[in-house]
């Protein structure tokens, strides 16, 4: 991983992806921490691309489906 705060691009694109599924699905990043067990905080960051999210990790959150 960098060092430092700067997202990655692979961070950038997971964080739009995350954030057009959860757009496409009307919820809110309260609703989707909430049903993933994570921080409203986590979920912004991952959809700000500060946050690394491990592959397995992006199973378990439904990348392509919050339905």
């Amino acid at each position: 991983m960098p060092s430092g705060n700067a997202p990655t691009v692979r961070q950038r694109r997971i964080g739009s992806a995350l954030r057009k599924a959860r757009d496409r699905h009307n919820l809110t990043v309260a609703t989707v921490a909430r049903r993933f067990g994570r921080s409203q905080g986590w979920v912004s960051m991952v959809e700000n691309g500060l946050q690394f999210v491990a592959p397995e990790e992006l199973s378990d959150l439904g990348v392509i489906s919050f339905g």
